[in-house]
């Protein structure tokens, strides 16, 4: 029997104010062994990374002022 722990999954959020595009990159992500969360604005990516302290964070840099991903990338 192994005792050791099972390995846990690095995290991935994505952030894209494009559903289809983020829904798209996490399936990349998701193939490659990441548990992926993907939002659509730099408000709830905040937030959740805050929560989750993902491995890697994926953003369109150059978003809305809705999005606000330049902002969140700083901030994160």
């Amino acid at each position: 029997m192994n005792d050791a722990p099972a390995p846990t999954a690095r995290r991935a959020l994505v952030v894209d104010d494009e559903v289809e595009l983020g829904r798209l990159v996490g399936d990349y992500l998701s193939r490659e062994g990441f548990a992926v969360d993907v939002v659509r604005t730099g408000a709830e990516a905040l937030d959740l990374a805050r929560a989750t302290a993902p491995d890697v964070v994926v953003l369109q840099a150059t978003a809305t002022a809705a999005t606000n991903g330049g902002a969140a990338a700083a901030r994160v």
